[in-house]
């Protein structure tokens, strides 16, 4: 059977992709093994296992960095505060441009708990986007839309976007739930309540 080199090629293309992603899936789960407390892990593993196919996953860690990132706080006090702010203030002393986090604007500032505080609130955006996408990805619907519920009233300066998914999600909701009871010997209802994500803990 003939197979035009263009399909070969995109298929080559597709295989040494997912052969990178599996060394890079790998490379962050060593670096979550090394060093469990750094929340920037659990979010970058959480974003490739989006793009792998696997929301599932991915909730699970962005769900880890929240909950590092929520001890991690400056209002937070114990040992797992000073675990996550240990691990996030290291990494700014010994390599200050690794972080993806790390606004240039605040590169300069004096006190590095300054600095850690503005690591924080970008991890915690980005974590939070993160699971949003995960959430949709895995058609938790309800999950979604508490979230962003939730988000909105932490972020105010994204109200917009996180209320247009909040929208985007109710009507998916309400369309399954109005198919579900027109056709209810055909339809699954189940899934317009699946949920992969503990909505109680937001």
């Amino acid at each position: 059977m003939y197979v035009p080199l263009a399909v070969l090629s995109r298929v080559a293309d597709r295989i040494q992709d997912i052969n990178k992603s599996a060394l890079d899936l790998a490379q962050l789960t060593s670096n979550i093994m090394s060093l469990p407390y750094d929340p920037e892990n659990w979010i970058s593993r959480a974003r490739l296992l989006n793009v792998l196919g696997y929301p599932e996953l991915a909730t699970g860690d962005t769900y880890k960095a929240r909950m590092l990132l929520d001890a991690g706080s400056a209002s937070k006090i114990g040992k797992l505060r000073t675990h996550v702010r240990l691990v996030v203030g290291m990494k700014l002393l010994l390599a200050p441009s690794t972080s993806q986090f790390d606004n240039s604007s605040d590169q300069e500032c004096a006190d590095i708990g300054t600095r850690v505080d503005s690591i924080f609130r970008s991890m915690a955006r980005d974590a939070w986007t993160v699971l949003i996408e995960s959430l949709k990805a895995a058609n938790a619907y309800v999950d979604q839309i508490t979230v962003c519920k939730n988000a909105t009233k932490l972020f105010a300066k994204h109200a917009t976007q996180l209320m247009r998914n909040t929208a985007d999600a109710q009507q998916r909701v309400d369309y399954k739930t109005e198919v579900a009871a027109s056709l209810p010997d055909q339809v699954d209802t189940s899934e317009t309540q699946s949920q992969v994500y503990y909505t109680d803990c937001c």
